[in-house]
């Protein structure tokens, strides 16, 4: 998958699924999606953010159909991609990254607890950054200025 974004900022946010997907803002406490926080972060970057790939991957691929993912994250921004992969790929993915989640019954249905977490990946493919979801919207912006400049400056 690294080698599909080689050239860009990939930041992969590999443990999620759509009907939890919310993030508390740091300074006011407002539960937001995932994505809109995602999306702000990236807002800060001007033209640059459009060197920077956002991939959402699903933890629930039961419910969380391609079509659906699609639809939810191109919602906060049409750049966004959401990657799906049937139980198996899924568990791979998760087991690479070593991303915690685990379906628990609630009631009548489930809900899946999951680590979160972004990965941020540089234009080499290398793994740079592990950021957590309470720090998106303070850091995320510089640090990816950094990584940006460090591209620019490279020979």
């Amino acid at each position: 998958m690294q080698g599909l974004f080689l050239g860009n900022i990939a930041l992969q946010y590999d443990q999620g699924f759509i009907l939890d997907e919310t993030v508390a803002d740091p300074l006011t406490m407002d539960l937001k999606p995932y994505p809109e926080v995602m999306a702000e972060a990236l807002k800060k970057l001007g033209p640059d953010a459009k060197r920077v790939q956002v991939l959402f991957i699903t933890v629930d691929p039961e419910r969380d159909t391609p079509e659906l993912l699609k639809q939810y994250v191109s919602a906060f921004d049409p750049s966004f991609l959401a990657l799906y992969g049937d139980a198996a790929a899924t568990q791979r993915t998760a087991k690479e990254f070593k991303i915690y989640y685990e379906k628990r019954k609630q009631g009548d249905s489930y809900t899946v607890d999951h680590s979160a977490q972004t990965y941020v990946m540089d234009p080499q493919g290398r793994l740079r950054l592990f950021i957590r979801h309470d720090r998106i919207a303070s850091d995320l912006p510089d640090d990816l200025k950094t990584l940006l400049s460090e591209r620019a400056r490279a020979p």
